[in-house]
């Protein structure tokens, strides 16, 4: 067996999307939460009373309509203290997809708003608006914020956080209430917000799935030196050392990418990076695609934890030219050769719940992408792999599915082995 002595052998990872396969349901009608039946619309007003000192009212203000309609008028008075008030209305078991409003205030340039869930949960999100006299229209996708899938031409969030019910800043519909809350500027001390036809375009409901949409989702940010994918040395066959850690200037100057360095000198089959929750995607996945460029390494393991526990492990050829070169991880190409845990049955059931990239001891002489681990080759001392990958969510890693397996026997040896995963923080209320 040829070993090398202390060598580097860089590989990049560079613009990680996944592809995620979305359900299109049944529309529903919209449903409108303005009540001409009832007093202020059906909406009522609070002065924030935890603040003492905030006076105002809601009243509705048949001289600024919209589209043929009447408003309501939300003023709130802070010359003697307080620090918000409110106007709110009840919503009837209606699980919301998207929400949507007329607004309009030459006093703020941003509105915050409280859904409460099912789960008695309270959502606080402060948008971005438009500080002017005229009519603007608002839109906050609520379900896709939730499943953390960007969405053009909604109004942007300057600030979420939430307590009560399971606190765990999840959305669990259908909603029981909105509130919209105002409070006072740098300059003003009084301020006036105008909302109109305050509009719930429902979710679908889950039984009437009609067909399906596929939409992508990158997961390779690094903010600040930070990103959400932990290392690992396969501590199961000891000896393997390394590092996982952010490389500047790759692919190109004023970008930076992960680094993940194997030393396998004193022994060990592996090492990896690990993505353990992908609970955010908000779909099936359906393939991962990403550049690479590796100098020596002509194939890296990869493994996917679908949502029984089940690891699926395949690897992948490169080209070991120090180029860049674009490649496409179906999960067609890893499901069905070797997999363990949860169902154990070699079948896909999703949707994705983890994903790691693994660098071998050994060099494989074969490159077809196969699901059984190729046959060893080259063995090396010292493997440097570098990814350019910028994740959406910055912090530690949630354990979101066991990646434990047997160690097999030594005339069995595989090419990867499993490890147990570490886990995360929630997302950091500011």
């Amino acid at each position: 067996m040829n070993r090398k002595s202390a060598l580097s052998v860089p590989l990049f990872l560079f613009a990680l999307f996944v592809a995620l396969i979305l359900p299109v349901r049944a529309a529903s009608a919209p449903v409108s939460l303005m009540q001409p039946e009832k007093a202020n619309l059906g909406w009522i007003f609070d002065n924030g009373q935890e603040f003492k000192g905030a006076t105002g009212q809601v009243v509705v203000d048949p001289a600024r309509k919209h589209d043929g309609q009447d408003s309501l008028h939300l003023t709130g008075d802070f010359n003697n203290g307080g620090a918000y008030v409110r106007t709110g209305t009840q919503i009837d078991g209606v699980d919301i997809r998207e929400l949507t409003m007329w607004l309009k205030s030459p006093d703020l340039d941003h509105v915050t708003m409280r859904i409460i869930d099912s789960a008695g949960q309270c959502h606080q999100i402060n948008f971005k608006i438009q500080q002017q006299d005229d009519w603007q229209k608002f839109s906050f996708p609520l379900q896709q914020f939730f499943a953390k899938t960007e969405v053009e031409g909604a109004n942007p969030v300057n600030k979420y956080e939430s307590w009560g019910g399971p606190a765990d800043q999840k959305w669990h519909g259908p909603a029981k209430s909105i509130d919209i809350i105002v409070g006072p500027t740098e300059t003003k001390k009084v301020v006036n917000l105008w909302v109109n036809n305050v509009t719930i375009l429902p979710a679908a409901p889950e039984a009437v799935s009609t067909s399906t949409i596929i939409t992508s989702q990158r997961l390779d940010e690094i903010i600040d030196g930070q990103h959400d994918w932990t290392f690992d040395n396969g501590e199961e066959f000891p000896g393997a050392k390394g590092a996982l850690t952010v490389a500047q200037d790759q692919p190109a100057a004023g970008q930076s990418c992960l680094q993940l360095a194997g030393d396998f000198s004193g022994g060990g089959n592996y090492v990896q990076m690990l993505k353990n929750d992908l609970s955010d995607l908000g779909g099936d996945l359906q393939q991962i695609r990403f550049s690479y460029k590796t100098a020596h390494l002509t194939s890296v393991g990869v493994r996917l934890i679908d949502s029984s526990g089940q690891c699926h492990q395949a690897h992948f050829p490169t080209v070991a030219d120090g180029q860049w070169h674009d490649y496409v991880l179906k999960v067609s190409d890893v499901v069905g050769g070797e997999h363990w845990g949860g169902a154990n049955d070699g079948k896909w059931h999703g949707p994705a719940k983890g994903f790691a990239m693994l660098m071998p001891s050994f060099l494989p002489t074969s490159t077809p992408m196969s699901s059984r681990p190729p046959s060893p080759g080259r063995r090396v001392s010292k493997v440097t792999l570098r990814a350019a990958l910028r994740s959406r969510r910055v912090g530690p890693l949630r354990a979101a599915f066991p990646l434990t397996r047997p160690r097999p026997s030594r005339a069995k040896t595989p090419f990867f082995s499993a490890v147990r995963p570490t886990s995360p923080s929630s997302l950091a209320r500011r």
